[in-house]
């Protein structure tokens, strides 16, 4: 049986819960590793849905003679 993949929004959803879980406190350390390590893998791969999304954004800007022109989306350092 094959998995539906699930929305950004709904894998986001489970890493939070996830992490609720964890910092429950309630979790043995076998659950808590499994619960970390499942946590862990849906974090990458949210991480890969956002760089791929950065990479489609795009920005209007308007050139010296007034035409406007896309250009690629370069992200503010935070830090």
């Amino acid at each position: 049986m094959s998995k539906k993949k699930l929305s950004f929004e709904d894998e986001l959803a489970r890493l939070e819960d996830l992490v609720e879980r964890l910092e429950s406190g309630e979790l043995g350390l076998e659950e808590s590793l499994t619960t970390f390590e499942d946590g862990t893998k849906i974090a990458r791969g949210l991480v890969t849905v956002l760089e791929k999304a950065q990479g489609r954004v795009a920005k209007l800007t308007e050139d010296d003679e007034g035409d406007f022109v896309l250009e690629p989306f370069e992200p503010v350092e935070e830090g």
